[in-house]
């Protein structure tokens, strides 16, 4: 399989192997979301087995109709020297939100773009 590298690469599809039965899994999940059947999806498993690569892989192919942000706790976590409570959690997970929105934005996100502004001044306030 090569050296794997230490980021998540532009050309993701370079690195990527036999996942083809999970993305179609997951796809499916997602899929029920355009009947409303709400699902719920955990992806869990042993450190290093391609988790991360896995969700940019979806993230990547995925329907523009879909927003999707990616979230690194670990990151969060590390950014603030070890702590972590529910106001430094919420800020950055609705801080994300917000900057997918604005990366995504083509005039349907403003008015969800405007509320979460406003939702991370109330938490910071």
């Amino acid at each position: 399989m090569g050296n794997l590298p230490l980021f998540i690469p532009k050309d993701i599809n370079k690195y990527f192997y036999n996942r083809n039965k999970d993305i179609n899994k997951i796809n499916f999940y997602l899929s029920g979301l355009h009947e409303d059947i709400s699902q719920q999806l955990l992806i869990t498993w042993y450190r290093g087995v391609g988790k991360t690569f896995l969700l940019h892989k979806i993230i990547k192919d995925i329907n523009p109709n879909f927003l999707i942000t990616y979230i690194d706790i670990s990151s969060i976590y590390s950014e603030n020297d070890g702590t972590l409570n529910s106001t430094i959690l919420l800020t950055e997970i609705l801080s994300k939100i917000n900057q997918t929105l604005e990366e995504k934005d083509n005039g349907k996100f403003s008015k969800i773009n405007s509320s979460i502004r406003s939702l991370i001044t109330q938490t910071l306030n």
